[in-house]
């Protein structure tokens, strides 16, 4: 833990008690707390820094000829194990005419005579395209119901929400060896501390990663590489019985991990629930239809939600609801607020749920949020200008008469009103590092590409707050505000060092240029550039 804090002669003053103490001289770098992700997959993490990078193809036979390259590169006898996989798709990379005739074959055109199966994931981790072979592997027929809150379309072997969830974040993960799952866990865990990133919050946590999480702390002495808080996944069944079954399993698992003594760690915080989907695939439920006068539900009806939400609340799990359309948004809060009801008032700060991403929040909506003590879980990297040109289209653009593109990730409004804020990446959704999703949120550019406009700018997060957000905020946002976030005595020691001070320097560019040049986790060089 941090012993002092303050000028060097004080510091000293408390050091001269231990006979080991070693000096570091930062050589005027800039040292701050490390960051929390409030938003990330560890899993998925692991397995994207092996699949097929996707992005920035144009054609089908652009995107067919990395999958062929992938294939090769992958070599060795595959049978039907799943080992080639894709992320960062979009279906507008197939080029014109063909985003919305997807067809299954066009992937086995590319795998070996139909042999190895591919799994295609959507840029938004919501929905995935599957080949012949990946969906015979994971035991999907024509016949094949979806989930509850999915959908499975065999002919394009495109699966979407709770069937993609299903299947290819449970089922698919399955088909490798403890051995190698472990190893993408620890990759993942390793690649945020390259970021300056000392805790991570996992928003999928599933029986088989806890599992292989544990027996990673075990093995090395009690402790991960870097601090993970998680929220349990809980999916819609069809019944409210087995609904809350998994809410008392996420009381039950962070029971045992508490007992295990191993919470400064790895431990359970609350549960998740997915709302609704994403704009860009014109699955988040909004008030008003999209430009395709499509108009989508939430996920988790009123009526399943609420149980849900007044159990977990009970018993003193966190809640936090991925909620992106505005109408998710007011269905979230609806769920909360019957969990208040029906619970009754507690001490202002302990609830502490949370609403995830809200990228389309109505002006009526701000205050609730203050008002129930919601945390706005923020994404800044998904405001990324580069990745605005399908979101804002499916909303009609400039010729939508409600003007909601206007009321993009209006986070400035947030703060405004008292709304808490914790800042994440939503990993491995972007390949934007800590650094870059600050800049993302001060400036609404894209760090990548100077040339493209801000992200309706009025909503610009001042640098201060964005830091603090991806700070003390995340801490606060997951029950840590005592352990992490700050420098300060009696504050666990975990640090970046950093070789400019992005503060002084006021953002900006500074923060896509800075370094990350070493991360301390407990007092110890976890990572060094």
């Amino acid at each position: 833990k941090i012993l002092a804090v303050g000028d060097e002669d004080a510091v000293r003053s408390q050091a001269v008690a231990f006979s080991e103490t070693q000096t570091v001289d930062l050589r005027n770098r800039f040292l701050l707390p490390t960051f929390l992700d409030s938003h990330v997959h560890i899993s998925l993490q692991g397995v994207g820094l092996e699949k097929v990078d996707l992005d920035g193809c144009s054609s089908l036979e652009e995107i067919q000829g990395r999958l062929r390259d992938g294939i090769a590169a992958a070599g060795g006898d595959r049978g039907e194990v799943l080992r080639i996989q894709a992320k960062r798709f979009v279906p507008q990379m197939l080029g014109r005419g063909r985003e919305d005739g997807m067809r299954r074959e066009w992937l086995d055109e590319c795998s070996e005579g139909g042999k190895v199966g591919i799994v295609v994931e959507a840029r938004d981790l919501h929905s995935s395209w599957l080949s012949t072979a990946a969906l015979s592997s994971l035991g999907i027929t024509p016949d094949t119901p979806a989930p509850p809150g999915g959908s499975i379309d065999f002919p394009s072997g495109v699966l979407e929400e709770s069937a993609h969830f299903t299947y290819v974040w449970s089922h698919l993960p399955r088909l490798y060896t403890d051995a190698q799952r472990s190893a993408t866990l620890l990759r993942a865990l390793h690649s945020w501390l390259e970021q300056g990133v000392g805790t991570v919050v996992d928003m999928a946590m599933n029986e088989d990663d806890l599992r292989l999480l544990r027996g990673i702390c075990r093995e090395r002495g009690g402790r991960l590489p870097c601090r993970v808080v998680a929220h349990w996944l809980v999916q819609p069944t069809g019944t409210q019985e087995e609904d809350v079954k998994q809410v008392r399993r996420a009381k039950e698992l962070q029971a045992e991990l508490e007992a295990e003594g191993c919470t400064d760690w790895l431990r359970i915080t609350g549960i998740k629930i997915i709302g609704d989907g994403v704009i860009d695939s014109c699955t988040a439920a909004l008030h008003q239809p999209y430009a395709s006068g499509r108009l989508t539900q939430p996920i988790w009806p009123l009526s399943r939600l609420a149980p849900v939400c007044i159990l977990a609340d009970s018993l003193d799990l966190q809640l936090a609801i991925h909620a992106i359309g505005d109408l998710a948004v007011d269905n979230a809060l609806d769920g909360i607020e019957a969990a208040v009801r029906s619970n009754g008032p507690r001490v202002e700060g302990v609830r502490r749920h949370r609403i995830e991403h809200l990228e389309l929040t109505r002006a009526a909506s701000v205050p609730r949020l203050a008002q129930l003590g919601v945390i706005a879980s923020i994404q800044p990297v998904h405001a990324c200008p580069s990745v605005q040109g399908n979101w804002r289209a499916q909303l009609g653009g400039e010729k939508d008469p409600h003007q909601r593109c206007t009321r993009a990730y209006a986070y400035s409004d947030f703060l405004q009103q008292g709304v808490k804020l914790a800042l994440g990446t939503d990993a491995p959704t972007t390949a934007y590092s800590a650094l870059e999703n600050l800049y993302v949120a001060q400036t609404r550019k894209a760090p990548r590409d100077a040339s493209l406009p801000p992200t309706e700018p009025q909503w610009a997060l001042p640098l201060l707050e964005a830091v603090q957000g991806a700070t003390r905020g995340g801490a606060y946002a997951c029950r840590a505000e005592d352990k992490v976030g700050r420098l300060e005595a009696g504050m666990y020691a975990d640090f970046a060092i950093l070789d400019v001070d992005v503060i002084a320097q006021g953002g900006g560019e500074g923060l896509v240029t800075a370094r990350v040049e070493e991360t301390w986790i407990a007092g110890k060089r976890a990572w060094k550039r």
